[in-house]
């Protein structure tokens, strides 16, 4: 589905633009996902920390999320001293 055009794809092309990385934090991935390193996604994480139920991850998203963007954001920001 994200390939067929939803918002990381739209963000995907804008970045390029702009060279500039853009991160996607998912749910799950899967390897179709992949592809979307050709058209301008620099990282995919997910936001699970191991096998997880359903529910579990429902019940825990915006935990599980905020986690996940912070350890992508420290990533980022290391990256970042090492090139300057």
């Amino acid at each position: 589905q994200t390939l067929a055009g939803k918002v990381v794809m739209g963000v995907a092309r804008r970045a390029q633009r702009y060279r500039l990385p853009v991160i996607c934090l998912a749910g799950a991935v899967d390897p179709a996902a992949y592809p979307l390193y050709q058209r301008g996604v620099t990282a995919i994480f997910s936001i699970a920390p191991g096998p997880i139920s359903l529910a579990e991850a429902m019940s825990r998203t915006g935990e599980l999320l905020a986690a996940a963007a912070e350890a992508a954001t420290r990533l980022w920001l290391r990256a970042r001293q090492g090139l300057s």
